[in-house]
C-alpha cells in the first residue's frame, strides 16, 4: 500500500471536516494518524427522525470517557422523531408525543461543540425539559440554527445564543401547530429583536410565519428605533405579513430582502408609515402584486426579482402590473429578473412603461411561459424581440424558455362528446405543431435580439427540452420523427436546472450589421457573473 500523502495535520483536519459517521470510521480505521485526527468526525453528525432513533442516539452520544456527544458538529431533530408509533391509533389532536424530550435534553447538555443545531418543534419539548434551552444557550460555537414552533416565550426560555452564530432559521407556530397562542404565546417584532440584540455577528435570517400582533404605530416606531442590527446582510421573511417588514428599519446593512406575504392574512396590519428604507443591493417579491405594500418605504434597489408570474393576455392582472410599475419606478433598478405567464397571441405591451420607469435598467433576465397550449399562441415566441425594443439601454438579456406545459387546448364540450377520438387527435396535432415551431423560434431568437435593441452586448437563452406528453414522444426514445430541438439544445450545455439548457451570445457589429456570435459556456457564465456583480456594487 503506498504511503499517505505528506500533508500537514491542518490539511487534514479540514479534509476530513467533510466526513461524519461511516466514511470517517473508515478514514480512521487507515492508520493511527488518521485515526487521531479523524476520530471526532466519527459522532460528529447526528440527524434523528424517529422515537427509535432518539433512543439509540442517546445512548451512543452519551457512552465512552468524554461522552461522544463532546464531539457532536451537527445535531437534527426532525419532527417525526416525536410521532407515535402506527399501533397507537391514536387521533390527530394528540398525534405528537414530546415524553422523549429529555432525551434530547441529555445530548444536547453533553454537546457543547455543536456549530449546527435544527430543532422541529421546540417549544412543546421547552415544555417538557426547561434543560433544553441552558443547552442550546450553552453551545458557544454555534454558526447555524434552525428553529421551529418557536414564539416570543421560547426565545426567552432559551435565553442569548452564542454570539458567534452566523445564520438563523425561525419557524413561528401557526395555525396548524400546537395551540401555542391559547396558552398565552405571542409573535412580536419587540421580541424577535430583544433575541436578536445579542448576535453581533448574524449575516443572515429567514423568518417563516412571522404575523406580529397588532399594535399602536408609534409603539412600533419606538421599538425598531431600539435597536439596530448592522452586521445582518440578508433577510427573508416568509409567509409573512407586511408588518414584519419593520425589521428591514433596524438593519442599516442589508444587501438582500426577500419578502412574501401570507395570503391568508387579509386583514394583517400594514407596514406602518415611517422613513424611507436605505438603499438595497437586492429586493425580491414573491408576487409582483405584493410590491404595493412597500412602496411607501422602499428606496433605491439595484436589483429586483420578481419570483411569480405576471399574467399577460387573457387573465390579465392590472394590479399587479401597476404595483410593479410603481415599484421600478421608486428604485430605479439596474437590474430585474421577472417572470411572465403569456396568455395572448399579440405581442406584450407593457415594455414601454418599464423603460419609462427604470430608466437605468441594464440588465434583464425573463422568464415566459405559456398559459396553455392553444395553436393560436403559436408565434408568441417571435414577439419578444420587437417587444423589447423599447428597452433601448439593456446591456445583458437572459431569456429562459420552460418546456411547455402539459395543458389540453380548449376543445368545444359538443365535439368532445361527439368525437373524442378527433379531439385528441388535434390536441397532439397542434402541440407537435407548436413544438416544431417552438424549436425554430428558439433558434431564430438571438439573432433577432441583437438586431432588435443596439445597446445589447450580451444574450443567453435557456430551454427547456420537448414535453414528451405533448407530442406521444417518451423520454427514453426521444421525440417523434420530425421534432428537432434548437441548435443549442442538441449541443446539450447544462443549465442550473435538469431539465434546462442554455447557451451564451456576444453581440458583434461589423459590415454584415449587428448579429450573435455564440460563447462558449465558461465565456459565457463569466459575463452573466459579471453583469450580476456589477449591478450588486452598484447598489
Amino acid at each position: 500500500m503506498p504511503a499517505a500523502p505528506a500533508l500537514d495535520d491542518d490539511v487534514l483536519l479540514n479534509i476530513f471536516s467533510y466526513l461524519h459517521g461511516p466514511l470517517a470510521l473508515k478514514v480512521a480505521l487507515c492508520s493511527k494518524r488518521f485515526y487521531r485526527l479523524a476520530r471526532p468526525r466519527i459522532a460528529a453528525v447526528a440527524d434523528c427522525h424517529s422515537p427509535k432513533d432518539l433512543e439509540g442516539l442517546r445512548d451512543f452520544m452519551l457512552s465512552g470517557d468524554p461522552p461522544r456527544a463532546t464531539e457532536l458538529d451537527d445535531v437534527s431533530i426532525s419532527i417525526f422523531t416525536f410521532d407515535y408509533p402506527p399501533e397507537a391509533n391514536v387521533s390527530y389532536s394528540d398525534y405528537w408525543d414530546f415524553s422523549q424530550a429529555p432525551l434530547i435534553a441529555d445530548i444536547l447538555e453533553a454537546a457543547p461543540r455543536v456549530r449546527h443545531i435544527g430543532f422541529e418543534r421546540l417549544h412543546p419539548c421547552l415544555d417538557v425539559d426547561e434543560r433544553i434551552g441552558p443547552a442550546i444557550a450553552a453551545m458557544t460555537r454555534l454558526r447555524t440554527a434552525d428553529f421551529a414552533t418557536i414564539g416570543d416565550g421560547t426565545l426567552q426560555r432559551i435565553g442569548p445564543l452564542s454570539a458567534s452564530l452566523h445564520t438563523l432559521r425561525l419557524a413561528y407556530f401557526w395555525a396548524d401547530d400546537d395551540d401555542l397562542e391559547a396558552c398565552g404565546e405571542t409573535k412580536t417584532v419587540a421580541g424577535l429583536c430583544a433575541a436578536l440584540a445579542p448576535l453581533h455577528n448574524l449575516r443572515a435570517l429567514d423568518v417563516w410565519t412571522f404575523d406580529p400582533a397588532r399594535e399602536e404605530w408609534a409603539e412600533a416606531a419606538a421599538t425598531v428605533a431600539r435597536y439596530r442590527f448592522p452586521s445582518l446582510r440578508t433577510l427573508r421573511l416568509i409567509s409573512t405579513c407586511p408588518s414584519a417588514l419593520d425589521l428591514v428599519e433596524c438593519c442599516p446593512g442589508l444587501e438582500h430582502l426577500l419578502f412574501d406575504l401570507d395570503a391568508g392574512l387579509d386583514e394583517a396590519q400594514p407596514l406602518r408609515d415611517g422613513p424611507r428604507w436605505p438603499p438595497i443591493p437586492k429586493l425580491t417579491v414573491t408576487r409582483p402584486i405584493e410590491s404595493g405594500c412597500v412602496l411607501h418605504r422602499v428606496g433605491p434597489v439595484s436589483c429586483i426579482e420578481s419570483l411569480g408570474d405576471l399574467v399577460v393576455g387573457d387573465e390579465d392582472d392590472g394590479e399587479a402590473l401597476e404595483n410593479l410599475l410603481a415599484l421600478l419606478e421608486l428604485t430605479n433598478p439596474l437590474r430585474l429578473s421577472l417572470a411572465v405567464r403569456v396568455a395572448q397571441s399579440g405581442p406584450i405591451a407593457f415594455w414601454e412603461r418599464v423603460a419609462a420607469a427604470a430608466p437605468r435598467l441594464q440588465v434583464l433576465e425573463l422568464k415566459l411561459t405559456l398559459a396553455s397550449l392553444r395553436i393560436e399562441y403559436k408565434h408568441w415566441l417571435d414577439n419578444v424581440p420587437d417587444t423589447l425594443w423599447p428597452l433601448r439601454q439593456l446591456r445583458h438579456l437572459s431569456v429562459v424558455v420552460p418546456h411547455a406545459p402539459t395543458i389540453q387546448p380548449t376543445v368545444p364540450r359538443a365535439d368532445a362528446f361527439a368525437n373524442p377520438y378527433a379531439a385528441t387527435q388535434k390536441y397532439y396535432a397542434d402541440a407537435r405543431e407548436l413544438e416544431e415551431y417552438r424549436a425554430v423560434s428558439l433558434n431564430a431568437l438571438p439573432g433577432r435580439l441583437a438586431w432588435a435593441l443596439p445597446s445589447l452586448q450580451y444574450i443567453s437563452v435557456a430551454a427547456g427540452e420537448i414535453n414528451m406528453a405533448n407530442v406521444g414522444g417518451s423520454p427514453d426514445e426521444g421525440p417523434p420523427e420530425g421534432i428537432r430541438l434548437p441548435l443549442f439544445l442538441r449541443q446539450g450545455r447544462p443549465h442550473v436546472d435538469r431539465d434546462m439548457v442554455v447557451g451564451y451570445w456576444k453581440v458583434v457589429q461589423d459590415g454584415r450589421g449587428r448579429w450573435a456570435m455564440q460563447m462558449e459556456k465558461r465565456e459565457g457564465e463569466r459575463m452573466q457573473d459579471f453583469a450580476d456583480t456589477t449591478c450588486w456594487s452598484a447598489g
